[in-house]
C-alpha cells in the first residue's frame, strides 16, 4: 500500500515533481501517474492506486481547478476520507471543494522546495489514521461526531426501508443513472477532450467528415456527436500526435443522456518525455473503443 497518491493536472508536472521530492525526503512512499508504463491506459491503474493509498494529496492550481479528472479524484478521496488538499499557486479550490481547508504549498514547489509544517502534519495524521475525515475549513482534524454518525445511521436505515419497499434494482436505478445500452434509449451524446499533449483526433464510425480534433493548450467544450452513433457496434478511434517537446497523452469523456459513466472516462498515452528526440507531428498513440447499442 502506497502512503501518498498525488492528484494533479498534467500542466503542473514540473511543480509536482518538486513536491514529490519533499514528500519522499519526509520518508513517504509516493505514487503519481508519471510512473505508468509507456503506452498504458491510465484510468483503471489510477483508480486502483488512488483507492489503495493511505493519503491523497490533491494539488489545486489555476490549471487543475477546471480539470474534471482532478475533481473526480478529489471527490473519490473525500469519500474515502483520505484527501489532503493543497494549493500549488494560491488558487482557491473550485466550487464544491471550498469547504475543505487548503493550505498554501508554494514553498514546497519552489525552485528550492521545503516542507510546509501544516501540510506535512495533515499528511502524517491521514497516513497514520488510514481512512479519516478530510479537514474542513477551520476544523482541527476531529473525526465524525456522535451526532453526525447518528444522522448517517438514520440515512442508512431509510435506504434499507426504501430498498425493501421499491426493490433493490429500482432503488439503484434511481440513485445511480447509467449509460443507455439500447439505441432507442439514446437521447443525446457528447464528447469532451482535455489535457491534450500534443494533438488528439477522434473519429466515430470512420466518419471522416466529422472529425473531432484539439491540440495542446486548447480547452474545447462538449461536442454534440449524437448523430454519429448508430444501432449496433460503434467504433471510436483515438489518435494522438506528439509535439516538439515530448509527451504523448490526453483524456476523453463520453456523455450519454447527460451522464458520464465511469467506463466512458478514458485517459490515453505515455509518460511525458517518452517521445523526446523523436520527430514532431508523428503518431505516438492510437486506440479504438467500442460502444454497443442494441
Amino acid at each position: 500500500m502506497t502512503d501518498i497518491f498525488v492528484s494533479y493536472a498534467r500542466d503542473d508536472k514540473p511543480l509536482v515533481a518538486r513536491l514529490v521530492q519533499v514528500l519522499t525526503r519526509e520518508g513517504y512512499s509516493v505514487w503519481w501517474d508519471h510512473e505508468l508504463d509507456s503506452g498504458a491506459e491510465f484510468g483503471p491503474t489510477i483508480q486502483s492506486k488512488l483507492q489503495d493509498a493511505k493519503c491523497v494529496v490533491v494539488c489545486w492550481s489555476k490549471k487543475s481547478a477546471p480539470s474534471r479528472w482532478v475533481r473526480d479524484e478529489a471527490d473519490m478521496a473525500i469519500k474515502l476520507g483520505t484527501a489532503v488538499p493543497i494549493s500549488l499557486d494560491g488558487t482557491l479550490p473550485p466550487l464544491g471543494f471550498g469547504q475543505f481547508h487548503t493550505p498554501n504549498a508554494e514553498a514546497m514547489v519552489a525552485e528550492h522546495p521545503s516542507a510546509v509544517p501544516e501540510i506535512i502534519d495533515n499528511i502524517k495524521k491521514t497516513v497514520a489514521g488510514g481512512r479519516v475525515v478530510a479537514l474542513a475549513a477551520g476544523a482541527t482534524g476531529k473525526r465524525l461526531s456522535g451526532k453526525t454518525l447518528a444522522v448517517l445511521a438514520l440515512a442508512a436505515l431509510i435506504a434499507v426501508v426504501a430498498a425493501s419497499t421499491f426493490g433493490v434494482r429500482e432503488l439503484q436505478n434511481y440513485l445511480a443513472p447509467s449509460a443507455p445500452t439500447r439505441f432507442s434509449q439514446l437521447q443525446s451524446a457528447e464528447m469532451l477532450m482535455s489535457e491534450i499533449d500534443d494533438a488528439m483526433t477522434v473519429i466515430i464510425n470512420d466518419d471522416v467528415s466529422n472529425v473531432l480534433s484539439a491540440k495542446y493548450g486548447d480547452a474545447p467544450d462538449w461536442t454534440d456527436v449524437t448523430k454519429l452513433f448508430k444501432q449496433g457496434s460503434n467504433k471510436i478511434s483515438i489518435t494522438i500526435m506528439n509535439g516538439p517537446y515530448g509527451g504523448c497523452g490526453g483524456r476523453l469523456e463520453l456523455k450519454m443522456n447527460g451522464f458520464v459513466a465511469p467506463e466512458h472516462r478514458w485517459a490515453f498515452g505515455t509518460a511525458t518525455g517518452i517521445t523526446e528526440g523523436r520527430p514532431p507531428n508523428v503518431m505516438c498513440y492510437a486506440q479504438v473503443k467500442t460502444i454497443v447499442l442494441k
